[in-house]
């Protein structure tokens, strides 16, 4: 991987980590507030959380997880930083209901250039190596470290966990057909991880561009599910074409993906009989959209996009600043900006067509984190029993603080938001070929969305035969690895 690639990942990765990370402490205003109520009835989630404490209880064992900082409570008291008291009462109600001592050891990267996933591989690794069965889970990245531990055979399927429901809305949606792969699924993910709240890919729209120009109907539009890219173009089209803004700016890492993923397109496929790859060609459906979508991009002047913006040509967009209408961004930025002077609303990456059923965030490939099983941990039952009641009070605990943060701004409340926030994350999507990182098929439909790469083509079939390749060996590894 080239240093300029590594660089914009890791820049979208910082972003993305941003409304996630809750090891700040917190005392700014943005995190003393208290948790505005969202709405929710959490007796049903009561209920199922008793039901599963009348399973087992664990008379003071420890459950003990390694993983990177996201999911780290550092402070084991209520202290006014929103995430920080969500996860610390979520841990308290675990150790209450289930008898539980819980451990996170947080991997802060320090001696391992600085990469918390290098080091929550080192330990998962040592746990294997010795047969100890220490951690009951693992929390990393999904691509960065994830994707190596099941490659390198560290780690159990999970789809057969006791107490597991995949079908709870805790779970990411369709999760055995978003990342099961041979038969098997090896990461869990939802509202489970805090980064289920950042990774999501959004659009959010300056509401004072809008006021001026008489765009009034933005979330009646998507509420009506006519929120399509046509619509999209067709709305920022009363825009003075002067230079004096930007009608839409595309500035972090992968967001021409999102426009790719929101239209209802894979990069990897699955066939009837569950063999999966990724096709040879990308048909005339995908190449119209891509072509279509370029096309609007490649005015410079009207439409910013970061990638394309470097080195001769450094011009930057601030959508704090009111240069922008639209932006294409993760919801990570959301919270960042909310402290901000700009107003602004959040609503979905825009449909392929009215026909499109859902609307699809892309979770970026940096930003998708899970919790996965160590191939030598010790006690399944307890291990399933914890992640489904961790999961499930994740939706009671952590949801409503990170609505809150991605809501609430200087003295006001983006009640408008809410539903769009719902949307956002009831379809999120990933796939294999970003997960996995087969070939850089993924770079180049980011880049032909973008307008960055006009012939890609050719480029497409040549990458998608080394892809496949990488596909059939990971497959077999699966396959040994479970005899």
């Amino acid at each position: 991987m080239n240093n300029r690639l590594m660089a914009l990942l890791l820049s979208s990765l910082l972003c993305i980590t941003c409304l996630a990370a809750c090891s700040s402490g917190g005392t700014d205003e943005e995190n003393t507030t208290a948790v505005i109520e969202t709405g929710g009835d959490y007796g049903e989630i009561d209920k199922y959380v008793a039901s599963l404490a009348n399973e087992a209880s664990f008379d003071g064992e420890s459950f003990t997880i390694v993983g990177k900082f996201g999911d780290h409570c550092e402070f084991e008291e209520d202290t006014g930083n929103l995430e920080n008291d969500a996860l610390y009462r979520r841990m308290r109600e675990l150790e209450d209901t289930f008898g539980i001592e819980y451990k996170y050891i947080m991997c802060d990267g320090t001696d391992y250039e600085s990469s918390p996933s290098k080091e929550v591989y080192a330990k998962a690794q040592a746990d294997v190596m010795s047969n100890s069965g220490e951690y009951d889970m693992i929390h990393s990245n999904t691509m960065v470290g994830g994707q190596v531990m099941l490659g390198a055979g560290m780690l159990q399927p999970v789809e057969d966990l006791p107490y597991v429901d995949f079908s709870r809305s805790w779970w990411i949606n369709d999760i055995e057909g978003q990342f099961g792969i041979g038969g098997h699924l090896y990461f869990l993910t939802g509202k489970i991880v805090t980064e289920h709240y950042s990774d999501a890919a959004c659009v959010l729209f300056n509401k004072q561009i809008a006021e001026e120009f008489a765009i009034t109907d933005l979330y009646s539009t998507v509420s009506s599910g006519d929120w399509t890219v046509d619509r999209m173009f067709e709305t920022v089209s009363v825009l003075p074409d002067d230079g004096s803004m930007f009608r839409i700016t595309l500035g972090n890492y992968e967001d021409g993906l999102a426009l790719y993923f929101g239209a209802g397109f894979s990069i990897a496929e699955t066939d009837a009989d569950g063999n999966l790859s990724i096709p040879l060609s990308l048909g005339n459906e995908k190449t119209d959209f891509i072509d279509k979508v370029s096309s609007f991009l490649k005015d410079e002047k009207l439409y910013y996009v970061d990638k394309r913006n470097t080195g001769d040509n450094p011009t930057s967009a601030g959508f704090s600043d009111g240069e922008v209408f639209l932006s294409v961004s993760k919801m990570g930025s959301v919270s960042s900006l909310r402290s901000e002077d700009v107003e602004f609303g959040v609503i979905p990456i825009p449909k392929r067509d009215t026909d499109q059923k859902d609307y699809i965030s892309y979770a970026t490939s940096m930003g998708v984190c899970s919790y996965t099983v160590s191939k030598v941990a010790k006690d399944t039952a307890k291990v399933g029993l914890i992640a489904e009641a961790m999961a499930a009070l994740s939706e009671k605990h952590l949801e409503p603080a990170y609505y809150d943060k991605a809501l609430k701004g200087r003295g006001t409340y983006d009640s408008e938001s809410r539903e769009m926030l719902d949307l956002i994350y009831a379809s999120k999507k990933m796939d294999y070929a970003t997960t996995y990182q087969w070939g850089d098929i993924w770079q180049l439909i980011d880049d032909s969305v973008t307008s960055v790469r006009d012939s890609y083509t050719s480029e497409y079939a040549s990458s998608s035969r080394v892809a496949n390749l990488k596909i059939k060996q990971l497959l077999s590894k699966i396959a040994a690895d479970n005899k």
